[in-house]
């Protein structure tokens, strides 16, 4: 019987996890790896103790929190690469936007930037 409850309620649980996946709103890292990990340890808890229904239940409720972890991951490295690409933008647009003695130095080939340099009052490092 507890096995059956421990079964309903996983699912329960479960089916409340699938519209945070939907929206793509995961929870922070902190809050997702441990759940996921603590849950995993529930399942192996549940079928050495011989209640198989509640060890399925928990296991598909880990892993729907494995798979708010990975959202996460992903989001943070997409957000993390927008980033770097708008800074190179912002830096190329500044870059391409400047003017005399500026635009001299976007010009010239590497064999011309120390005559460049000379003429328009700038040392190279």
């Amino acid at each position: 019987m507890q096995d059956f409850i421990f079964l309903i309620g996983g699912f329960f649980l479960a089916a409340a996890l699938i519209p945070l996946i939907q929206t793509g709103q995961a929870p922070p890292l902190s809050t997702s790896v441990p759940t996921t990990l603590v849950l995993a340890a529930y399942a192996v808890c549940f079928f050495t103790l011989d209640l198989p229904m509640a060890g399925v239940a928990v296991t598909i409720q880990a892993t729907l929190w494995l798979a708010l972890v990975l959202q996460r991951l992903v989001t943070l490295a997409a957000s993390e690469h927008i980033e770097q690409l708008e800074a190179e933008e912002d830096r190329l647009r500044l870059w391409q936007s400047a003017g005399p003695p500026f635009s001299a130095l976007r010009d010239a080939t590497p064999e011309e930037l120390p005559r460049v340099l000379s003429r328009t009052g700038t040392t190279p490092d």
